[in-house]
């Protein structure tokens, strides 16, 4: 038996779709199964409804998201949680058109007969929802429509060694794929915005001038803010704040872009957040003066006084000292140098 199967994303209609291409071939008899499953190279992701359109040549997902197959789908089957996954029930009688599943773990298998020797293909393709646009000082008629226009003005990286000039190159281009509007730790389907992960990235995305990205990132930030100037993304995450001024101000200074005006208030209140989450200086015991117990290193045990946080919030500390004096409030710079001496 032989299967090959082929991934591409092209534009159609001035839309992004992804594209796949199936070939398979048998010396004998039997079934080419596109399968749907939650499960992926980063986790899951869930599917409470599946359903086989009338016309038997698409898929709805969860109501929303469709597959689209290029012929009819033959025969067809679908399971739940409880009842395990689609292989077990690849070729029940009646097939089942539609399934829902409450936990989130539906399956579905589209089944395609196969002749002995004879090469049998199957075509699908999904629309991908294009990225709203986000106001920035760098005009663009889009960050990333193509890979030339996503390279365009990038670092480029030209040596003798051709393994690692491509190990070079295939690196920006993650980078790119990390960042379609927020960005995630994981190119496939992580999409869980985290603001460690975000300052990290974000400074590689620096270091080679992918700026007009790195700005349009930066933008999403102001949201995330809570009242209280907490940076979330997720609770307990309590370097983020130092992550964000850190990263705010390498932005500018790298770029000498002027600063937005009205993103003073939010770095202050960032700073006075980290600050205000201190623990008393004079507390008894070795945490005294630093952020409470957190999970930063939530795979090597439970939450604890985690000396990561508070780096970060000193390096938050200075970068609001720097901000600040490019605002030109040297008294608001003076105090938070203080803070970060105490710190």
């Amino acid at each position: 038996m032989e299967l090959e199967i082929e991934t591409w994303v092209e534009k159609r209609k001035g839309q992004p779709h992804c594209c796949m291409n199936f070939r398979a071939q048998s010396s004998r008899p039997g079934w080419l199964v596109v399968a749907l499953r939650p499960y992926n190279p980063e986790g899951v992701s869930f599917i409470h409804e599946v359903a086989l359109a009338y016309d038997r040549k698409n898929w709805l997902i969860n109501g929303t998201r469709c597959v689209s197959f290029h012929k009819r789908v033959p025969r067809h089957t679908v399971s739940y949680y409880h009842s395990g996954d689609v292989f077990f029930s690849l070729l029940q009688r009646p097939e089942r058109r539609k399934i829902e599943c409450e936990v989130g773990l539906a399956t579905a298998a589209a089944l395609f007969p196969l002749q002995a020797n004879i090469e049998h293909k199957v075509g699908l393709e999904v629309f991908l929802s294009k990225d709203k646009a986000t106001a920035s000082p760098f005009p663009s008629k889009t960050l990333h429509d193509t890979w030339p226009a996503a390279m365009q003005g990038v670092c480029q990286l030209s040596l003798p060694d051709q393994q690692f000039e491509f190990l070079f190159k295939s690196a920006v281009r993650t980078l790119i794929l990390h960042s379609p509007e927020e960005v995630y730790p994981g190119p496939y389907t992580y999409k869980r915005f985290w603001f460690r992960d975000a300052a990290f990235i974000l400074e590689a995305m620096l270091s080679v001038n992918m700026i007009k990205r790195v700005y349009r990132a930066l933008c999403q930030f102001p949201a995330k803010q809570t009242f209280s100037g907490y940076f979330l993304s997720q609770e307990g995450e309590w370097d983020s704040n130092g992550q964000v001024l850190w990263i705010i101000d390498r932005f500018f200074k790298c770029t000498k872009t002027e600063f937005p005006l009205r993103w003073k208030k939010m770095i202050m209140k960032g700073a006075k957040w980290i600050l205000r989450k201190r623990l008393p200086d004079d507390l008894e015991g070795y945490q005294a003066g630093l952020l409470p117990a957190g999970f930063s290193a939530e795979h090597l045990g439970p939450n604890n006084f985690y000396y990561w946080d508070d780096f970060w919030g000193v390096a938050g500390l200075k970068a609001a000292v720097s901000l600040m004096k490019s605002f030109g409030d040297e008294k608001n710079a003076r105090y938070y140098w203080q803070k970060v001496k105490e710190f």
